[in-house]
C-alpha cells in the first residue's frame, strides 16, 4: 500500500494590520492610538495652523474615533477611515471659529497644471534657507479655503491616494482632481510672488 505524501500544511498570511479584529476592539484602543496619533495630529495642524489646538482636537478625534471604532468597516484603509473623522473634526472647528483665509480666485485653466511637487520646491535663484522655505509653504496652504487646503494637505503632505481622498473628504474623484489643480495654481502664484519680494531685499 502507498502511503500518501501529506501536503505541506500552507501559512495563512497575516491580514492588514488595519483588517485585523484587534483594531475594531475599543478594548485594544491604546494600539490604535499609539500607531495613528502622529498622522492625525499632523493633519490636523496643517488644517489648523495651531500647536496646542491641534493637540485638543486630536484627543476629541480619538474620542470620536473610540465610540466608532466597532464600527469600521475595512473596505477603505483603516488610516483613511481615521482621517475622514480627523477631516470633519478639523472642518468644524475651523468653520466654527470662522477662521481667516485669504480669498480664492478664479482660475481659467484648470487642466494645464501638471500633477508634480514641484508647486513646493522654491526657486534655486532666491535660495531661502530650509526653514523659512518650509514657513513659506506653510503660511500659503493655510490661506488657502479649508476644502482646497486639505486635498493639498492629503495630497502632498499625507502622500494619500486620489481614490482615497475622495472618500476622507465625501466628494467625487473628479472634484478631488479639480480641486488639486486650482490650489496648486493659486500656490504657485503666492509663492512665486513670496519669493520674489523675498530676492528683492
Amino acid at each position: 500500500m502507498l502511503l500518501k505524501k501529506r501536503r505541506p500544511k500552507q501559512q495563512r498570511l497575516p491580514e492588514p494590520v488595519e483588517q485585523r479584529p484587534i483594531f475594531r476592539d475599543p478594548r485594544n484602543f491604546s494600539l490604535v492610538v499609539e500607531k495613528y496619533q502622529t498622522i492625525v495630529f499632523r493633519y490636523v495642524f496643517n488644517m489648523v495652523h495651531d500647536y496646542h489646538q491641534a493637540e485638543d482636537l486630536t484627543q476629541e478625534i480619538f474620542a470620536k474615533v473610540y465610540r466608532f471604532l466597532p464600527s469600521y468597516n475595512a473596505k477603505y484603509p483603516f488610516s483613511a477611515w481615521l482621517l475622514r473623522i480627523a477631516h470633519n473634526h478639523a472642518v468644524d472647528y475651523t468653520r466654527l471659529r470662522r477662521l481667516q483665509t485669504v480669498p480664492y480666485e478664479a482660475v481659467a485653466n484648470e487642466d494645464s497644471i501638471a500633477e508634480d511637487h514641484s508647486v513646493f520646491v522654491a526657486p534655486e535663484s532666491v535660495g531661502p534657507d530650509e526653514v523659512s522655505q518650509r514657513k513659506f509653504i506653510q503660511d500659503a496652504i493655510y490661506a488657502l479655503p479649508v476644502d482646497n487646503r486639505a486635498v493639498i494637505v492629503l495630497r502632498y503632505l499625507e502622500g494619500v491616494k486620489l481614490e482615497e481622498i475622495a472618500y476622507i473628504l465625501g466628494i467625487p474623484l473628479g472634484t478631488v482632481k479639480s480641486r488639486i489643480n486650482r490650489a496648486r495654481l493659486v500656490l504657485q502664484r503666492a509663492l512665486a510672488q513670496a519669493f520674489k519680494d523675498r530676492s528683492r531685499r
